[in-house]
């Protein structure tokens, strides 16, 4: 079923209003052309010169950013955890291991105190995946 839509014509109001919307825009445009023309009067030919340098390379440049970007793509983001730079650095490791044996004596304490033992359940039941990203950890650092 084809829906016929009743196309409003203009009133004599809305061209009214139309005319009077461009007559404006014309002389907006008129007094940013005349100002822009008392500016450039003021400046010598050499200053107008290296406007016009300085402009054509700021766009050049742009457009070269724009185009090499363009053609490699976007940047990934280098994840240093994974490609094994932190891991390989011997201060990390060690103080990692620190780390990581101060936070297991930690929630061993909280494990086997029955009256902490509470917040350690609260904490897995809010985190579920808590212990996994801890076990994913010393996969990544190994305790040596």
């Amino acid at each position: 079923m084809k829906i016929k839509i009743k196309r409003r014509r203009s009133s004599a109001k809305t061209r009214a209003w139309l005319a009077e919307v461009l007559a404006r825009e014309r002389v907006i445009r008129k007094q940013i052309a005349e100002r822009l023309r008392r500016r450039a009067a003021r400046l010598t030919r050499v200053q107008l010169q290296w406007g016009v340098v300085l402009f054509f390379s700021v766009g050049f440049l742009v457009y070269t950013w724009i185009g090499v970007r363009a053609v490699s793509g976007p940047q990934k983001p280098v994840d240093f955890i994974r490609s094994g730079a932190v891991a390989r650095s011997g201060v990390m490791m060690k103080w990692f291991r620190e780390e990581r044996e101060t936070f297991r004596s930690y929630l061993d304490s909280i494990k086997g105190d029955p009256v902490l033992k509470r917040t350690f359940d609260s904490l897995r039941a809010a985190r579920p995946g808590f212990a996994d990203t801890i076990r994913r950890l010393e996969e990544l650092y190994p305790g040596h």
